[in-house]
């Protein structure tokens, strides 16, 4: 809250200006007070500059953008904590903004007191933005539930993305040298990250523009000013929609066009992966190192891409899908010896695979059969 105040003031105060701040306390209450003499803002706009994503022009340091939710977010943290914030003004001759605290913290529930532990959240974001403002306000959204990292621009964005591999990324679209559309498309060419999901904010709400971003494989897309609520949804549908994709993927043998809603370069890896597996079906002594030298990646990358797209790792992957194809075998045929059909699916030991069938469908193989051919 103060750093925002001090922030507007050193924005609209000339040089050589002054600006002061005091902070002072009873038993009830404590009141913080940042004064500056600069150049004021007219009355018409005193009752507007707590509204989020309102602009006053700025005619010291022009230079110098406001992403006009400042204000609002103080504001916002203000109340949170049963507190108000007023301000005066005089054009020309400056502003006195007053933030007044009640003590202690009988004045909250117990709800609203943040345990002195917080446990490590499950998923990280990353927050590409290049407004500092914003930036932080993106952050303190999702602080709560997740893990947040932050980059200041596309460029860092692409290079936090790759070395931190975040579940899911938010990104302004309009900042200086890489911008989010760019950075998106590079995301999404790449094998390493092409399975992250990625949202994209922008001002701009020409069906053209929100097509350029799609275009690039962005996974949804935000026009400002948005509702933090609307945000936190959005991040979490997509997170639980990615979720139930990689559980699905992990049910199938083969993925039909139309159940493919990632990226081509992930629909590529995803069939390749499959191809590989079906290739040496039979053969008991394929491992990781020969999957992933025959798919051209590391041994990291595969077991990530796996995990992020199926929720498999490389051998439950390659277990899977013999145990599927036992399954269709077993469908197939009314009478096969099971050691043969273990053997035929890549199983050594016969009594593994049979223990494998019935963790993965809850029925032995010959009651698999006979289910699938009752004798008449």
């Amino acid at each position: 809250m103060v750093y925002n105040l001090l922030s507007n003031a050193f924005k609209f105060t000339p040089d050589h200006g002054k600006i002061s701040l005091a902070l002072s306390a009873n038993d009830t209450e404590v009141r913080i007070t940042v004064k500056d003499n600069g150049k004021g803002i007219e009355e018409k706009h005193l009752e507007q500059i707590f509204k989020r994503f309102y602009e006053v022009e700025n005619v010291v340091r022009p230079q110098l953008k406001s992403s006009g939710i400042g204000l609002a977010i103080s504001r916002q943290l203000i109340q949170l904590h049963k507190g108000e914030i007023t301000v005066e003004s005089q054009p020309g001759k400056g502003t006195l903004f007053t933030i007044i605290l009640p003590g202690g913290n009988q004045h909250l529930e117990k709800s609203q007191i943040a345990e002195s532990t917080v446990p490590h959240p499950d998923s990280t974001l990353l927050i590409v933005e290049d407004d500092h403002e914003l930036r932080r306000y993106l952050c303190d959204i999702f602080a709560p539930g997740y893990r947040v990292l932050e980059a200041e621009n596309g460029l860092a964005g692409l290079d936090t993305a790759r070395n931190s591999m975040p579940d899911l990324i938010v990104s302004d679209i309009m900042m200086e040298g890489m911008d989010g559309v760019e950075m998106t498309a590079h995301l999404k060419e790449d094998i390493h990250t092409s399975h992250i999901p990625i949202i994209l904010l922008t001002a701009r709400t020409s069906l053209t523009h929100k097509i350029e971003g799609l275009k690039t494989g962005a996974d949804d897309y935000l026009t400002k000013p948005f509702h933090p609520e609307e945000l936190r949804l959005r991040v979490k549908n997509l997170l639980v929609s990615r979720q139930e994709l990689r559980e699905r993927f992990g049910k199938v043998i083969k993925l039909e066009p139309g159940e493919v809603t990632v990226t081509s370069a992930d629909e590529q890896f995803l069939r390749k992966a499959l191809a590989v597996v079906e290739t040496h079906i039979e053969n008991s002594d394929f491992d990781i190192d020969q999957f992933a030298e025959e798919l051209a990646v590391s041994r990291a990358l595969l077991f990530s891409k796996l995990k992020s797209l199926t929720d498999q790792t490389p051998n439950n992957f390659i277990k899977s899908l013999r145990l599927k194809r036992a399954a269709q075998i077993l469908r197939d045929h009314s009478h096969i010896n099971i050691s043969e059909l273990a053997w035929q699916v890549g199983f050594k030991d016969p009594k593994y695979f049979s223990k494998c069938f019935v963790q993965e469908y809850h029925l032995t193989p010959t009651e698999f059969m006979s289910r699938r051919h009752p004798a008449v």
